[in-house]
């Protein structure tokens, strides 16, 4: 008789999952021509870009010329509340600093109302983000 491993866990930390790439683009002036890369090379005309089943690509305009890519990790919860408390413990107790504090996205971007985000640097200047609310489905 053979026996089936045991579930990992849902939940094991803070997070889930990666759940949302942004790319960044210095300006404006790039932001067409990315979107149009991105299009041949995943062979998707629907932007912004839904990978795999629970996964969005976004192409963003960053301040400051910073082309830097980031990773959003998506936060077990629904509320904004379940955010803030990950965004403030990071902070508080793990030696991050906060680039841009729990908001909504806009909504011209396609995504969900209730989809929420901040972006944070690790120790080491890293930057990464968390999001609630996954942008699924993509409308």
């Amino acid at each position: 008789m053979s026996t089936s491993p045991s579930a990992p866990p849902v939940l094991v930390g803070k997070i889930i999952r990666p759940a949302m790439l942004e790319i960044g683009v210095a300006n404006a002036g790039q932001l067409a021509t990315t979107i149009k890369l991105y299009e041949v090379l995943l062979g998707i005309t629907e932007y912004p870009f839904r990978l795999l089943t629970d996964m969005a690509l976004l192409c963003v305009v960053r301040s400051g010329g910073n082309a830097q890519t980031v990773i959003y990790w998506e936060v077990p919860g629904t509320s904004s509340a379940e955010l803030k408390a990950v965004y403030d413990n990071l902070i508080e107790k793990h030696k991050c600093k906060g680039v841009k504090a729990p908001h909504k996205l806009p909504k011209p971007r396609g995504l969900r109302d209730d989809t929420e985000v901040c972006t944070l640097t690790d120790e080491a200047g890293g930057e990464f983000g968390l999001v609630i609310n996954p942008p699924y489905p993509i409308v």
